[in-house]
């Protein structure tokens, strides 16, 4: 028994401007530069479409969500005193 051939998609005009728009919102960095607060010259922290917060470090890797601005500036800094420090074992 043959298998069906796979039938691909037509390549046209509307494909290839979707397949475009798809690559740039892969490639384009998720943060502006205008729109965080750098943090004790350490991380930055940015406001969110939803309304979270976010913090990254220097290297642009995100770190903590949070549903305060206040909440993620100390909950990274815990994180990041706890990489320096090391985490405490229980």
């Amino acid at each position: 028994m043959s298998r069906p051939a796979i039938s691909r998609p037509k390549t046209t005009l509307k494909n290839t401007l979707h397949e475009i728009t798809l690559r740039k919102k892969i490639t384009q960095s998720p943060i502006k530069m205008d729109e965080k607060k750098l943090i004790d010259d350490c991380f930055y922290v940015e406001k969110a479409r939803w309304g979270v917060y976010h913090s990254y470090n220097k290297e642009e890797k995100r770190l903590i969500t949070s549903l305060t601005e206040e909440g993620c500036i100390n909950a990274t800094r815990y994180y990041m005193k706890g990489l320096q420090e090391g985490f405490m074992e229980f």
